[in-house]
């Protein structure tokens, strides 16, 4: 004979059996653990737990402090923006960033914010998510101010079909063509990314006309060689380039595209 007396969730329920016999017996029923010892005619009960429990619901995350460097920056400048988190169920936390100008450099928590040259109030997002998708955000704000300065973006690109590789591609960046065919740059960057297509950004150039173009050293020369990649903002061949200027008005930022090619 079985018989359970229950009470409330959660409490101790007791267990009585009647056995002729020594029994050592384990027992499992739905999700209720509990072992019983009964010998002849004696009444041996056991207690035991409702093992189950209730699903609780993933909390969401904290932002507890949100900070920059500076709430007021130069055009094209940079402003430090660093995030502390938290979540009550420790769960890992994840870090994005929407901006309503200018650029976010970096990954997590902690980030720069590249200034556009155009002077104004920007807003940025932050947004923590944790693993199970809840999501919390807030706002904050810089004043960008007018410096006179202005910059150049850009993008170099070989045809795809190549399958060739741009990284550590040099874009460089001269105040004259006849300086451009003496290899007198103003000023030079590395180039982001590999691949076929890459990008570059030239910051914090005075306003003027400049000329442009990007050059792979494939043999590592340090002069022009066949085989080495090499593009300009203009059209023409490598032999007789015709190069296009780029003029830079003050507190602007300037985007170009160009070709790369291959020296024979």
């Amino acid at each position: 004979m079985l018989n359970i007396l229950s009470g409330n969730e959660n409490k101790e329920y007791y267990l009585i059996t009647l056995q002729q016999q020594l029994i050592w017996s384990s027992m499992k029923i739905s999700g209720l653990s509990f072992t019983v010892l009964t010998f002849g005619l004696l009444i041996a009960a056991a207690s035991f737990t409702n093992t189950g429990c209730k699903k609780e619901l993933a909390t969401v995350p904290v932002i507890d402090s949100l900070k920059t460097s500076s709430d007021t920056i130069n055009a094209g400048g940079t402003a430090l923006i660093r995030v502390s988190a938290s979540d009550a169920d420790g769960d890992a936390l994840a870090y994005s960033y929407v901006v309503d100008g200018g650029k976010i450099l970096g990954i997590g928590d902690s980030v720069y914010w590249q200034a556009p040259y155009t002077a104004n109030r920007y807003k940025i997002t932050v947004l923590v998510t944790d693993i199970t998708g809840n999501q919390v955000s807030r706002d904050v704000y810089i004043v960008v101010m007018k410096s006179g300065k202005s910059g150049i973006t850009g993008i170099a690109s070989l045809p795809q079909s190549l399958n060739l590789d741009l990284s550590t591609s040099v874009a460089r960046l001269y105040t004259s063509a006849e300086n451009r065919s003496k290899g007198i740059a103003c000023d030079s960057v590395n180039v982001f990314g590999f691949g076929p297509i890459v990008t570059f950004t030239f910051l914090q150039e005075n306003p003027g006309t400049y000329f442009l173009d990007v050059w792979k050293d494939i043999d590592k020369s340090l002069t022009l060689s066949p085989g080495d990649y090499l593009g300009w903002y203009g059209s023409g061949s490598h032999t007789a380039p015709i190069l296009l200027p780029i003029v830079l008005p003050a507190d602007t930022t300037t985007q170009v595209q160009l070709q790369m090619n291959i020296v024979p």
